[in-house]
């Protein structure tokens, strides 16, 4: 995360530059881009976002039959599935991400 904050001190102190020169307006846009800026994830973030975007393809990957509502309940966390059929349990799916 000081990484992320030697980016924001950065444009900061590019707002301030710029502004101390007189541009107000465009001090204004890089305050404002500041303000738009992403937050900051770890790569564990991107790549669970990226794995819980695809479903399906994780689901065949993993060799997961797709649960209905019914089917699924979870057990300790949100990320732990339990697999039923006909009332027996066949299997877990992801623990966790």
């Amino acid at each position: 995360m000081a990484t992320c904050e030697q980016v924001l001190n950065g444009w900061k102190a590019t707002e301030n530059a710029v502004r101390d020169q007189g541009l107000l307006k465009e001090a204004d846009q890089v305050l404002e881009f500041i303000k738009k800026l992403p937050p900051v994830k770890t790569d564990h973030d991107v790549l669970k976002d990226k794995m819980l975007a695809d479903q399906v393809r994780l689901q065949t990957a993993l060799d997961i039959k797709p649960l209905t509502p019914e089917q699924a309940v979870t057990q300790g966390d949100e990320l732990t599935l339990t697999r039923y059929v006909d009332g027996k349990t066949v299997g877990q799916g992801l623990a966790r991400l």
